[in-house]
């Protein structure tokens, strides 16, 4: 939750739109309904008590690394009946990846915000098991120009890699701190 707070929180704040961060552990059930949500939970079964915190018209973004194969018992008749739309980051089209892209040069989407990790191709593995684990609240990004680098989370960057640390935004990845990592290469 800090991390997403971090993350995600001066964005929403320069757009103007209200950013609530909400932990049924710690504030109970939710009263009110949403225009929309990203869930960042990669847990599927949590998914169904979210659908009916929607507004009618609402939008959900699952953004959470559930597993391929998970299957959620969403109220397809609520979801109908309220018009909610969702998407998701998996399986995406060529289409759906154009107008991501799209977004992303338009300054309309940031995708840096999801960057948990970086590795060159020593870390890859690690990689590619912490994001199966779910060990990442993002994604890691493995750089093979940089064959001898091990898996670096961002939050220990500054540890590791100052320099190119000192570039993060908000804790954020950034165009400038990928180009300082590789200078290394």
């Amino acid at each position: 939750m800090a991390i997403l707070e971090r993350t995600v929180k001066s964005l929403a704040d320069k757009k103007g739109t209200p950013f609530i961060l909400y932990n049924p552990k710690e504030r109970g059930n939710y009263q009110g309904k949403a225009d929309y949500a990203i869930y960042l939970v990669p847990v599927h079964m949590l998914l169904p008590p979210v659908i009916h915190n929607l507004k009618c018209g609402g939008k959900l973004n699952v953004f959470a690394g559930i597993r391929a194969g998970s299957f959620a018992p969403i109220d397809m008749d609520y979801y109908t009946e309220n018009s909610l739309y969702m998407i998701g980051t998996s399986g995406s089209t060529l289409e759906d990846m154009r107008i991501v892209l799209g977004k992303v040069d338009e300054k309309i989407m940031d995708t840096n915000t999801s960057v948990a990790a970086i590795s060159g191709m020593k870390g890859a593995i690690e990689g590619l098991k912490g994001v199966d684990s779910q060990r990442f609240h993002g994604k890691v990004i493995v750089y093979p120009q940089l064959p001898d680098m091990g898996l670096i989370e961002l939050e220990e960057l500054p540890k590791v890699m100052p320099d190119v640390a000192k570039l993060l935004e908000d804790g954020v990845w950034t165009k400038e701190a990928e180009s300082a990592l590789l200078k290394r290469a």
